[in-house]
């Protein structure tokens, strides 16, 4: 994993602790960027989008996320069911 990607997900993880999604969701974007099968960015921006509100884009993700890797236990944690 790069140290951007590395660096991009730690500000999106600390916008997510502070309940700023929008941030949160840019920065998992870029993620997605450069890396459009990174599982965490997934997983992010499933979550923002979950907290926005925006239902069919946060289900999109965690499909997604679920497709990218299925033995990974968060995306199915955090999938509204």
């Amino acid at each position: 994993m790069s140290a951007v990607i590395k660096i991009h997900l730690k500000n999106a993880r600390e916008a997510l602790d502070r309940k700023d999604y929008i941030t949160a969701r840019d920065f998992s974007q870029q993620v997605l960027e450069i890396d459009p099968e990174n599982y965490g960015a997934l997983v992010f921006v499933g979550l923002c989008e979950q907290n926005l509100t925006r239902y069919v884009e946060s289900e999109k993700a965690y499909l997604k996320a679920i497709q990218v890797n299925s033995t990974m236990p968060l995306a199915y944690q955090v999938f509204p069911t």
